[in-house]
Parts: C-alpha cells; sequence; structure tokens
C-alpha cells in the first residue's frame, strides 16, 4: 500500500467517526421543560397598595380581579350596646398562584432524570364590613 492511499483511508476512517459521533450524540442526549402558570399571582408591589382600615373590598377587585375563593364569616360586634342579633360582616379572600416546573433529561441507557418544582402563594384578605382589617401571605416551594 502506498502512503497516497493510507492518509486518504486514514482521513476517510476520521472523517467517518466524527460524522457517527456527531449523528450519534444527537440522537443519544435529550431533555425538555415544561412551564404551567394557574391562578393570579399578587406582588409585594400590588399588596403595599392596599391600606388596613380604609381599603374596600370593591377596589381590591377592581385592582386584582376576582377572588379563587371567598369565605363569609359572622362576628358578634364587640360593642356591648349593640344586640347579640347584630354583628359584623366578615369576609377572607383568597388569591392562589402556582407554578410547576417539569424538567427531563436523557442520555440514552446512560441517565433518565425528570424532576418538577411547584411553587405557590395563597394571598388571605380580611374584609370587616367591606374593608380590609388585616391580609397575610403564605408561600411554599
Amino acid at each position: 500500500m502506498d502512503s497516497r492511499t493510507s492518509k486518504y483511508g486514514h482521513r476517510l476512517a476520521v472523517a467517518g467517526c466524527a460524522a457517527s459521533l456527531m449523528f450519534l450524540s444527537g440522537c443519544l442526549i435529550s431533555g425538555g421543560r415544561h412551564e404551567q402558570t394557574s391562578g393570579m399571582r399578587l406582588s409585594q408591589a400590588s399588596m403595599s397598595q392596599i391600606e388596613i382600615g380604609s381599603t374596600t373590598s370593591a377596589w381590591v377587585e377592581a385592582a386584582f380581579g376576582h377572588p379563587t375563593s371567598r369565605q363569609t364569616l359572622s362576628r358578634p360586634s364587640s360593642d356591648s350596646a349593640v344586640s347579640e342579633d347584630a354583628g359584623c360582616h366578615v369576609e377572607v379572600w383568597r388569591y392562589e398562584w402556582t407554578k410547576t416546573v417539569d424538567k427531563s433529561g436523557e442520555v440514552f441507557l446512560i441517565l433518565d432524570s425528570h424532576d418538577r418544582l411547584v411553587e405557590s402563594t395563597t394571598v388571605y384578605l380580611e374584609f370587616t364590613d367591606g374593608v380590609v382589617t388585616r391580609y397575610w401571605t403564605e408561600t411554599t416551594g
């Protein structure tokens, strides 16, 4: 075999290996990410607009939209001059927001990884006779 044929064969072998590696790596490695959100996220800046004792439920609904849920409670009035049948109208509104991120990665026959991250925030607003009396936030994830 002459040196030209040997060089040609060597170059062909290297090119074939490189092409095979490029082809195989594209087929053997895959991954993905899927993100989904639901609900209304109320930021700290939004919450700072609420003033205890003066912000009304009508304003909150106009600014933030319908809450995820509402619960009506009945509390007796603390004023002893008022009869026991009279009471304050108390409502608790919840705004829930959830973000779910699914990640996956696979290397054929070597690694298979799936991760799920769930982050959620629930804001509670308590109204007494239509005015915000307190609010708080719970966060998970």
